[in-house]
């Protein structure tokens, strides 16, 4: 079967540790430093420090603005202190908590307060998505509510099944996440191959190269996977039972904002 799909948005960036160290340091800076005079001048001050580079920082402010944890749109003044929101702070104390945390000696408290913390710090990222999820405004915030949502329905998702979801979301968009469900389990009795071609998001032209995914599945994926709710399990995302009610509670959040 030949499917064509449009690329979707994506927000170009997860919370690795490299960029977890730069969100830290950009904290800092704030908190260091007289009122910057705007977001590009903050931005300059970043690239002048050698903290992250240009595209790193053009992707991972919106991202994590989307998510709650900063504010500098719709401002009249720009100012330090209120540059983080108070869940951004509290968001910051815990990625602060686990570097201190790092330093200190082997031992067995400090394997359990990591463990402690690096579970605060997952619930807190995972909350933002959440944030960011039930912001129409943001061009991937339906993907990651789809993704969530194929998994709760199908138990789980890989490369292939996204592109056929996005495939179905052009197709039949009032019913797709049913309409989809005979291909799936078609695709997975290797009944039938999927053979995937993309297209610009303009849905302007036809199909290029054949494909093995679009860049937005290893984000979306990438990013429920490092908030603690998602385990992979060779190329297949699950859900982490573990986590269940609190991904229950958020799709109910989330589906209120998306149902309207």
């Amino acid at each position: 079967m030949d499917i064509i799909v449009s690329s979707p948005g994506s927000p170009g960036t997860s919370f690795t540790q490299n960029v977890k160290r730069i969100f830290v340091r950009i904290f800092d800076e704030l908190q260091t430093n007289p009122d910057f005079s705007s977001l590009s001048d903050l931005k300059s001050h970043l690239n002048n420090r050698g903290i992250g580079n240009a595209n790193y920082i053009r992707n991972i402010l919106p991202f994590v603005q989307f998510c709650g944890f900063v504010k500098y749109q719709d401002i009249s003044v720009f100012e330090n202190k209120y540059f983080f929101t108070d869940f951004g702070y509290a968001y910051i104390d815990a990625l602060k908590c686990l570097e201190a945390l790092t330093v200190l000696p082997a031992s067995e408290e400090r394997t359990f307060a990591i463990q402690k913390i690096g579970t605060i710090e997952q619930i807190l990222y995972f909350h933002g998505l959440v944030n960011m999820m039930k912001n129409k405004s943001c061009n991937y915030a339906l993907d990651f509510y789809d993704v969530l949502r194929f998994v709760k329905k199908y138990e789980s998702i890989n490369p292939k099944e996204y592109m056929l979801l996005l495939y179905m979301r052009d197709q039949n968009p009032e019913n797709y996440l049913d309409a989809v469900s005979d291909l799936v389990q078609k695709l997975r009795g290797e009944e039938i191959e999927i053979h995937v071609k993309a297209r610009g998001r303009d849905y302007s032209g036809g199909g290029g190269e054949e494909i093995e995914s679009v860049n937005s599945f290893p984000y979306v994926c990438g990013n429920f996977e490092k908030a603690g709710i998602f385990r992979k399990d060779a190329d297949r995302d699950f859900f982490n039972q573990s986590r269940l009610f609190e991904i229950n509670q958020a799709m109910s959040e989330v589906s209120s904002i998306w149902s309207r």
